[in-house]
């Protein structure tokens, strides 16, 4: 999902000081929106990862951190909420339209994956 605001006269654009039009292209029916797609799924990142002692999000971070010439001075955000927001285009197995969790609906066992396949693969 995109982070930004579309707004009626587009998304502002910081390197150029503008506002561009925006447009996302859906590959799975191939077709453009101009309108930002809603969200189905939010990962809870400001939650905490129990062997760390950190946020998902402050593990991202200090990831980050390592990568001298990625960092740009990005601090470790304090402990909070904070989710990041994912949009489904389509899905071969039923789905909510607003999920839980990535796997909402996946038959996560070997049979259950095996059943996904379209049709025998070639030999």
């Amino acid at each position: 999902m995109p982070f930004f605001d579309v707004t009626p006269q587009g998304m502002y654009d910081y390197a150029i000081d503008k506002y561009v039009p925006v447009r996302f292209f859906d590959y799975v029916h191939q077709t453009w929106s101009t309108t930002k797609p809603s969200t189905t799924l939010e990962i809870p990142e400001g939650d905490y990862a129990p062997a760390t002692g950190l946020t998902y999000l402050q593990v991202g971070r200090e990831g980050l951190g390592y990568q001298k010439s990625q960092n740009n001075g990005v601090s470790i955000p304090k402990p909070g909420p904070f989710a990041s927001a994912y949009h489904r285009y389509d899905s071969r197995v039923p789905a909510a339209e607003h999920e839980e969790t990535f796997f909402d609906g996946i038959d996560a066992s070997v049979n259950g994956i095996g059943s996904l396949v379209s049709s025998e693969p070639d030999t």
